[in-house]
């Protein structure tokens, strides 16, 4: 799509424009939900041009209800929490800027929609702009009233099975809508837009933006076409040069009259934005993940392994950018490891762990609640166009299996079958038109993933490189071979628009695939083997991954081997672009490393699977599976859960992981307390660097608004007294500074004293002994005093959330405000092994929101259409 260019011809002299790339935080009444991406272009002073008024009429002026945006938060109040992404300072991006260069920023009008004044007597209590379905949806990271207007419009069109997802300023008519802005040096407004209508009828819509209500820099005159029949957006691209430096009043009005009194017209204008030009330059990012590409496919090794060079432009950007060989996803699927990557947290933490297909509303609520600091939006908040490109339906939120995770524009193509070359395509053409402005991309190519079955043309040519290798699935190499063949054709694409020398490439893949016969298990829970697919076991296989960084000019080719994990991605892509790791990012920024190959500690590497968790350290691979996990291996010395939940291989003498030293008659016992306790090491360093609440009572959370409570279900608090290597003779007191309403356990030894109290005495008999208990109200503190064993319980012993994390001092005080946020966890809670771990484990659920019974959704539990296309990549039967 070409943009058509309207606007004046006065010229203005260009001058320098100061970034404040911030992101904030925005506190509400009924939520506390993420919005980043509010950039303060400040012009340098001296630069200012003349208005013109073209003698146009104003907009008229009516009697119109104002939303109310009394809520919106001002820059002195306490109840947000502002998130600021800095540029490091005495830092240059590039060594070869020179004073000539230009780049492209970009300002979002949906992001100042909280300051912006609304009017339309449409607004009043229970309308709605667009009825929620599959087709429109409320955008989750929008701030209060606003989220009916700011909007996910999601078009199908069925010749390439694409599903194109924008976010839309969605406006009845009539409405008026006035923003308060500071126009930089060459700023030009862009937009795409659409009409559409609810019920038949042939009146027409008049869209018109105005400066100062003077001015009128664009109109249309457009007819509504029936809001299911829209497919196409328009595009709109004016200039705003005369006004640099000047603060203007930029109102866009929708006016016209239904043809019935049912009727109702409404505007869509996809992703308003102020673009600008700027000296300070930051390349654009294209972070291409391989569905289920094994890393020795690619590098050192696949020379390891074997393999001939069958991939020459993965190879290409493999030799001659920083090769990380110990590279490790944070999960065994899709979902997880994608919105892992995206957020720099573990699943288990960032509340998107689930070992089901379907969300329920309050999961999906308490992610949206727990602000993650999302890639996506993070490059929004520094000036980025943001687009996923692929096919990757867990990015949706208008299905149960799928999240938002803050891209501002999504292109699906949906059929595993064919859908390559239309996303090659796609992300041609979206490189063509957006080759002027500072960009970052997701080119997700899933041919990998099953079924294997490359194009017929396409691996016949291939078949001949294949004839001597074994171990692998040729249909599946073929399939990464017709995958290198379109990412040719994006690379010849960045030539031709000259973009390769200004863009960073990050190549990886979001698993690995199992395909060593030994590895061949059946897993009931999910009714599938392991041989040719992935989500079942946390062996290298399936978890060590490609990872590439490709920048000419900028990084020298090496091969490093130092371990990284995906939760180091976004902090080193931040790092690498000279700015910082922002709160919320549990992974660390190795841009250092990447950059001089500078010693770096290594750290131990965590992969969470739907039931199991993996820990690889200093050597080691050590597994801890949930009691409800249900594999069987033909492989005799590997996992037996009928002997032990636990796994651990010596990968320098076992690195194909085949024998599991818990199961073998020597087996070494002090290397398996060794990784036990280094799993609890572990978990205190994820609390310490998971900095939005810090290993103790007095550092305070994000506020939880009371109200966001009511939003995630009823909340349950959780405690187990775990035996472990003690006596297990707890005594002591649980008291509430509210009231105990409900309250249930496994033990006569726990008994309720009031409303207020529950008194402990238990004799260690048992190895674990539960108590569950709802408070009036939800938000209140519970303290612990308790004794284990004749000593009291210190905070090495107590364990929060999910993941067991220490996060208390003495005495044990677990308030709503600091621990509610990493204390939610699935019902069953974490995982205890027998014989460790003494101590309390404490957590919180929304109500049964991980079944103990079955672990898959019935066929009517899932949509029937996600279903569908789920069957066909394999997941379900």
């Amino acid at each position: 799509m070409t943009r058509q260019t309207k606007g004046s011809s006065l010229n203005c002299q260009a001058g320098n424009l100061t970034r404040h790339a911030t992101s904030h935080y925005f506190g509400s009444v009924k939520r506390l939900l993420l919005r980043l991406g509010l950039i303060a272009l400040t012009a340098v002073p001296g630069v200012s041009c003349e208005s013109d008024n073209d003698g146009l009429n104003p907009p008229p002026k009516r009697n119109h209800l104002k939303l109310n945006n009394k809520n919106a938060p001002a820059e002195q109040s306490s109840d947000f929490k502002k998130v600021v992404v800095h540029k490091k300072q005495n830092s240059r991006i590039h060594a070869d800027s020179s004073n000539e260069t230009q780049d492209t920023i970009v300002m979002h009008l949906l992001d100042l929609l909280p300051k912006a004044k609304i009017h339309s007597h449409h607004f009043k209590p229970g309308f709605r702009v667009m009825k929620t379905n599959k087709q429109s949806i409320p955008n989750p990271w929008a701030y209060g009233q606003h989220r009916s207007l700011d909007r996910r419009v999601i078009w199908h069109q069925g010749k390439t099975s694409k599903w194109h997802s924008r976010a839309a300023l969605t406006l009845p008519v009539p409405t008026s809508v006035t923003w308060d802005i500071k126009v930089p040096s060459n700023g030009r407004f862009q937009m795409d837009y659409a009409v559409g209508k609810y019920v038949e009828g042939h009146r027409e819509a008049h869209l018109t933006l105005w400066v100062n209500n003077v001015n009128k820099i664009w109109s249309t005159l457009e007819a509504g076409t029936a809001i299911h029949r829209l497919k196409r957006w328009r595009p709109v691209d004016l200039d705003l040069a005369q006004w640099a430096g000047k603060t203007i009043q930029l109102t866009l009005t929708t006016q016209g009259n239904a043809a019935k009194p049912n009727q109702r017209i409404t505007a869509l204008f996809a992703d308003p934005v102020i673009i600008s030009r700027t000296q300070e330059t930051l390349d654009n990012v294209l972070l291409v993940i391989v569905d289920a590409q094994r890393a020795d496919t690619l590098g050192e090794a696949r020379k390891k392994r074997g393999l001939p060079r069958l991939f020459p432009t993965m190879e290409s950007l493999t030799e001659n950018g920083v090769s990380m060989t110990q590279a490790f996803s944070l999960g065994n699927q899709t979902r997880p490891s994608t919105y892992g990557l995206l957020a720099s947290q573990y699943p288990t933490i960032g509340h998107f762990h689930h070992i089901r297909w379907n969300y329920t509303v309050a999961m999906k609520n308490a992610f949206y609640a727990a602000q993650p600091p999302l890639l996506p939006q993070l490059m929004r908040s520094i000036g980025y166009r943001n687009i996923h490109i692929g096919d990757n339906l867990f990015l949706f939120d208008n299905t149960p299996i799928g999240l938002d995770a803050g891209f501002d524009e999504i292109i699906d193509h949906r059929n595993p079958l064919e859908n390559t070359a239309w996303i090659t395509d796609s992300a041609r053409s979206w490189l063509q038109n957006h080759k002027d402005e500072r960009w970052f991309m997701v080119l997700n190519y899933t041919a990998p993933h099953r079924p294997y079955k490359p194009p017929k043309e396409s691996f016949d040519a291939f078949k001949p490189a294949l004839e001597n290798i074994q171990g692998f699935s040729k249909e599946y190499l073929g399939e990464i071979k017709w995958t290198d063949q379109h990412l040719t054709k994006i690379m010849a694409t960045l030539d031709e628009l000259k973009l390769r020398q200004r863009t960073l490439i990050i190549l990886t893949a979001d698993h690995g695939e199992i395909m060593d016969s030994r590895h061949e298990c059946w897993a009931k829970n999910w009714k599938s083997s392991c041989l040719h697919h992935h989500g079942k076991t946390l062996f290298d296989e399936e978890i060590n991954v490609p990872l590439v960084f490709y920048w000419p000019g900028k990084l020298e080719a090496r091969t490093i081997d130092h371990p990284m994990s995906h939760l180091d991605l976004a902090p080193t892509l931040l790092g690498l672009l000279q700015m910082t790791p922002v709160a919320g990012q549990m992974g660390r920024d190795l841009s250092a490393l990447i950059q001089t190959n500078k010693s770096t500690k290594e750290v131990p590497i965590i992969a969470e699977a739907r039931l199991s968790t993996g820990l690889r350290w200093q050597g080691y691979k050590y597994i801890v599976h949930d009691r409800r996990e249900h594999i069987k291996f033909s492989q005799k010395t590997l996992f037996d859960p009928r002997r032990s939940l636990e796994e651990l291989y010596d990968l320098n003498k076992d690195p194909q992981e085949l024998n599991n030293l818990v199961l073998s008659a020597k087996s070494e016992s002090k290397q398996l307390s060794k990784m036990r306790n280094a799993l609890g090491q572990v978990r205190a360093e994820l609390a310490r660097r998971f900095n939005h609440i810090q290993a103790s009572n007095s550092v305070s959370a994000p506020p939880v608004p009371t109200e966001l409570i009511a939003d995630v279900g009823e909340i349950w608090s959780n405690f187990r007294f775990h035996k472990g290597q003690s006596q297990g003779r707890f005594e002591g007191v649980i008291s509430c500074d509210g009231e105990i309403s409900e309250w249930d356990t496994n033990s006569p030894g726990i008994r309720l004293e009031g409303k207020k109290e529950l008194r402990i005495t238990l004799d260690g008999k048992l190895e674990d002994v539960s108590i569950r208990l709802r408070t009036k109200p939800d938000d209140a503190n519970l303290q612990v005093n308790v004794q284990l064993d004749g000593k009291t319980l210190g905070a090495h012993r107590f364990y929060v959330g999910a993941y067991g994390l220490k996060l208390l001092d003495s005495p044990l005080l677990i308030t709503h405000k600091a621990h509610h946020r990493l204390g939610l966890a699935p019902k069953h809670g974490p995982a205890t092994i027998a014989g460790v771990d003494a101590g309390l484990f404490y957590w919180r659920d929304t109500g049964g929101n991980t079944p103990e019974s079955e672990d898959l959704e019935s066929a009517g539990q899932i949509d029937s259409e996600v279903r569908e296309l789920m069957k066909s990549w394999g997941y379900v039967n």
